[in-house]
């Protein structure tokens, strides 16, 4: 009852206030009356107006952070190091004791020091001071498995009863074969070793030296050879597997780990295979896919071979009097692609020609009249319309840049070697559909 009484007093003074307002001021007034009654009877627009004030002061603590879109980098590719295998050096040995026989105690006690038998080295053994003096080049988790692998297994991998083992040449066979996967055989190129080394001393003769000198001479080779050529082997198994690209520094958008390979593992299965090549080559991708693109870079390779293709290089701009390597290219393609009416008239030039790189008269002469012959602008200049006529049969062209399927081929068949093994191009290069 109360309640209701204070209520109406307060309703009655408001309403009092607002006719002593005047007409004028009624809306502005009333409304600052509706206020004050939800501020004193309405709870929910009491906690909606302590939360507005509550995230104002949040915002006004939040900091701005400003975010950037993912940079391109500059590519460094893998470094390669000088690195010592100085550990390899030393053969250990386990140092022997003996006791009393069937007094375990007594001999626990009092252990005695005997001297152990000699130990039976390999041929492996017997070249380890080498190590002391050879230094290799390499990437650095190649050089921490030949670490690893040669410890646990202190044998040569390559060399066989003082000789290069077959193993050798079966690795080289995959290697050769390396352009088939996109990758380049001369990047795997090892150079034989000299099983009669001479002298290290230029002062010191053949007839002179040591059987001690020439020992180790001759070690040196054949352990320079085998860590060499255990480098290259891994280095291979890197390439097949991961590719030689890694795209996580190319830019910020790659944030994708590259494969991680057991290179120990690899060693142990080479010591163990019979067909080195066979195991090689299965480093490389398996799938379908890859076998497609493999076949059509096969085949793009063989039609180059039959066409006996001139290429003269992208971005050639030669004008009359000036002097270029690919001088010799379009000498060469006219003379392949020009008519023999052109041949005939410049005989005597292109009888003369012998590779120079100058852009004499004489040569202007010839480029003009095959441009004449091709419906080009006769002005000697050598640029994109000469060099390539791509609106005419491949036949009739000067000579024709590799076509895009040959270029893309072997950068799908690299980009299957990346993270997660993913050719986002690949299929469209493909000659048989998969």
């Amino acid at each position: 009852m109360a309640r209701r009484l204070v209520s109406s007093t307060l309703m009655s003074g408001l309403m009092v206030s607002l006719l002593a307002g005047g007409t004028v001021g009624l809306s502005s007034n009333a409304a600052e009356a509706q206020g004050l009654l939800d501020r004193l009877f309405n709870p929910k627009y009491h906690r909606m107006r302590e939360q507005e004030a509550r995230q104002k002061l949040e915002r006004q603590k939040i900091k701005k952070i400003r975010v950037s879109a993912p940079r391109v980098y500059t590519y460094k590719p893998d470094v390669w190091k000088k690195v010592s295998l100085v550990g390899l050096a030393k053969v250990k040995t386990a140092e022997l004791t003996a006791g009393t026989a069937g007094d375990d105690a007594a001999a626990d006690a009092n252990p005695v020091t005997v001297d152990a038998p000699p130990p039976v080295l390999t041929e492996f053994d017997k070249a380890r001071p080498a190590f002391k003096s050879l230094k290799f080049t390499m990437l650095p988790e190649v050089a921490k498995a030949i670490e690893a692998f040669y410890r646990e297994h202190p044998n040569f991998l390559w060399i066989e009863n003082g000789k290069v083992s077959p193993k050798v040449h079966k690795a080289m066979m995959a290697f050769s074969g390396a352009d088939r996967e996109a990758l380049d055989p001369e990047d795997y190129a090892v150079a034989l070793p000299d099983l009669n080394p001479a002298p290290a001393s230029e002062t010191v003769s053949e007839e002179t030296a040591s059987a001690e000198e020439i020992e180790l001479q001759r070690a040196k080779a054949l352990m320079g050879f085998e860590i060499e050529f255990t480098s290259t082997v891994l280095t291979y198994v890197l390439d097949a597997n991961r590719g030689r690209v890694d795209p996580n520094r190319l830019s910020g958008y790659h944030d994708l780990p590259r494969h991680e390979i057991d290179l120990v593992k690899v060693l142990e299965d080479v010591a163990g295979s019979t067909d080195v090549e066979t195991l090689l080559t299965s480093q490389n991708p398996q799938n379908d896919h890859y076998r497609e693109l493999k076949e059509t870079l096969a085949e793009l390779k063989a039609e180059d071979e039959a066409d006996d293709q001139i290429v003269i290089a992208p971005g050639t701009f030669l004008k009359a009097g000036k002097s270029s390597p690919e001088m010799k290219n379009i000498v060469a393609a006219v003379r392949k692609n020009g008519s023999d009416e052109l041949k005939e008239k410049h005989a005597e030039t292109l009888a003369a020609y012998a590779d120079e790189e100058l852009y004499s008269p004489e040569l202007v002469a010839l480029v003009k009249s095959y441009q004449k012959e091709n419906k080009l602008s006769a002005d000697g200049i050598v640029g994109k319309n000469t060099k390539s006529r791509t609106s005419n049969p491949p036949s009739q062209a000067m000579a024709a840049s590799p076509p895009p399927i040959a270029r893309f081929v072997p950068i799908a068949l690299i980009q299957y070697r990346g993270p997660e093994r993913i050719s986002p191009t690949g299929s469209r290069f493909c000659r048989k559909k998969v």
